[in-house]
């Protein structure tokens, strides 16, 4: 399944701290503001560009350097759940 980023919700780095920012139209679906990681910052990247869990998945895996071994995928759905169910996602 592939996920969408609400209609105006803008991720904005400023001086290496990451945040979504809901604007006018989308702030009555989520907060405002979000603090997020650089993991989870290349997560949003990553579903921007219309990717799979699957896909986001492998991403993660090389740009981070994690061994095949180590069970992510569970952590990329946990995380992507959470911002759907925040307001930040469209599944």
């Amino acid at each position: 399944m592939n996920y969408k980023a609400r209609e105006g919700i803008v991720l904005l780095e400023i001086q290496g701290v990451f945040i979504l920012a809901a604007t006018a139209e989308a702030r009555e679906h989520c907060r405002f503001v979000r603090k997020i990681n650089e993991t989870g910052a290349f997560i949003w990247k990553q579903i921007s560009k219309a990717m799979s869990v699957r896909e986001i998945e492998d991403a993660v895996r090389n740009q981070f350097s994690i061994d095949d071994e180590i069970n992510i995928k569970t952590d990329i759905e946990n995380y992507i759940s959470c911002l759907i169910e925040q307001g930040y996602l469209i599944s």
